[in-house]
């Protein structure tokens, strides 16, 4: 599998999970059921949009489908302060354009 210079995909189709594991264990994270929807949730919306969510959409996908309570602050506090690279790189997804 083809990566970038900071370890994103090239080629967003040679994506697996077991790859996903790999990149989570560089990020210090181990992947329970809700990241993995919200890592699916990311892949499918990239595949529709062609970009990666915004913070505002990830929030309201999880607000909808995994925790009613959840806000910005818990995200940033489960993926580090910069939650979008961290689930894009996970979800072998382009570094999000908004993140300089």
């Amino acid at each position: 599998m083809q990566e970038t210079e900071t370890s994103y995909l090239i080629h967003f189709e040679e994506w697996t999970e077991a790859w996903a594991l790999q990149k989570a264990i560089t990020q210090n994270l181990t992947l329970d059921p809700f990241d993995w929807q919200l890592i699916h949730f990311a892949r499918r919306f990239y595949q529709e949009h062609h970009l990666m969510p915004l913070t505002r959409r990830l929030i309201k996908f999880i607000r909808e489908n995994l925790n009613p309570d959840f806000d910005s602050i818990a995200l940033q506090q489960r993926y580090t302060d910069k939650p979008l690279r961290v689930i894009a790189l996970i979800a072998g997804l382009p570094k999000p354009i908004q993140c300089i």
